[in-house]
C-alpha cells in the first residue's frame, strides 16, 4: 500500500465519506484456502485482496474504513494492526452472520454521512470522487455501481412469434447486461431501516429501499473496470493480467 502521501490534500467532503468492506463471509468458493485464511487475505503479489481494495480508496483521499467481520475475525483484525497509525479503520465484529447488509446497522450513528459499501472480493477501477459526485448530483439515496458487458451466445437461436410459431434463426446473438459489481454508495440515513443483529442481504435491502420509494441510481462502468475475485478462475486471471 502507498501510505506515504495519501494524507496530502484530503478534501473536506472526504471526511464525511466512509468505506465499509464486507469481510465476514466464509469464502466457500475459494476453499480449501479459506479453511485456513479468510478470503480478504488471499495474496495479491506482496499484499492481499483487501489491501488492494483499501489502496483504491486511499488513491482518492478517502480514509475512513469500517471492516465488518465474522468468520476468521481475529486473523483479519491482526492483519490491520500493522496499519494502525496510517489508516483510519475500525473492525466491526458481527455477533452472528448478518448477510451482506445486516452489519450496516452498526453504523446508524457514525460520523460519516455517506458510505461506499464494497464486497471484499470486488475491485473497481474508477475515480471514486466521480461516483460520489454522480450520487450527490442526482440526489440518490443509494447508487449501485454496475458493469456493462456484452455476451455472445455461441449457438443459433430459434425465434418464435407471439403464437409460438417458428419464424427463423438468429445466429450467435449478442446480449447486453449490467452486472452488479458489489460496490454501492449509500446515505447513512438509510441504515435506519435496518434492525440491529438481524440478517439481511444487500439485494433484499435494496428492494426494501425501492418499496419505500427511495431514489436508486445506477452508475455504469466498463467491464474491464471491474474485477470479481470471488472464484479461483477470476482470481487466477487477475493475477496473470497484473504480473
Amino acid at each position: 500500500l502507498d501510505l506515504d502521501s495519501f494524507n496530502d490534500g484530503i478534501k473536506e467532503y472526504s471526511k464525511k465519506l466512509g468505506v465499509v468492506i464486507m469481510a465476514g463471509g466464509k469464502g466457500i468458493r475459494m476453499q480449501p484456502y479459506t479453511k485456513i485464511f479468510p478470503k480478504p487475505l488471499l495474496p495479491m503479489g506482496d499484499d492481499t485482496i483487501i489491501d488492494l481494495i483499501v489502496s483504491k480508496f486511499l488513491k482518492y483521499k478517502i480514509n475512513n474504513f469500517y471492516i465488518t467481520t465474522n468468520y476468521k475475525h481475529q486473523t483479519i483484525n491482526n492483519h490491520f494492526k500493522k496499519y494502525k497509525t496510517k489508516i483510519n479503520f475500525k473492525i466491526i465484529k458481527e455477533n452472528k452472520k448478518l448477510g451482506t447488509a445486516g452489519s450496516l446497522s452498526y453504523l446508524k450513528n457514525s460520523k460519516e454521512e455517506l458510505f461506499f459499501v464494497s464486497n471484499c472480493d470486488s475491485v473497481v477501477s474508477e475515480d471514486y470522487n466521480i461516483i460520489s459526485n454522480f450520487h450527490t448530483n442526482n440526489n440518490n439515496d443509494i447508487t449501485i455501481v454496475a458493469s456493462k458487458k456484452s455476451i455472445q451466445f455461441p449457438y443459433g437461436v430459434c425465434q418464435l412469434n407471439d403464437k409460438n410459431k417458428f419464424i427463423g434463426f438468429k445466429e450467435k446473438p449478442n446480449f447486453n447486461f449490467l452486472f452488479n459489481t458489489g460496490l454501492y454508495l449509500i446515505n447513512r440515513k438509510e441504515f435506519r431501516l435496518l434492525k440491529k443483529n438481524q440478517r439481511l442481504d444487500m439485494d433484499d435491502f435494496i428492494l426494501k429501499l425501492k418499496k419505500k420509494k427511495k431514489k436508486i441510481g445506477i452508475y455504469q462502468i466498463e467491464h474491464n473496470q471491474w474485477q470479481d475475485l470471488g472464484s479461483w478462475e477470476s482470481y487466477n486471471n487477475f493475477i496473470k493480467i497484473n504480473k
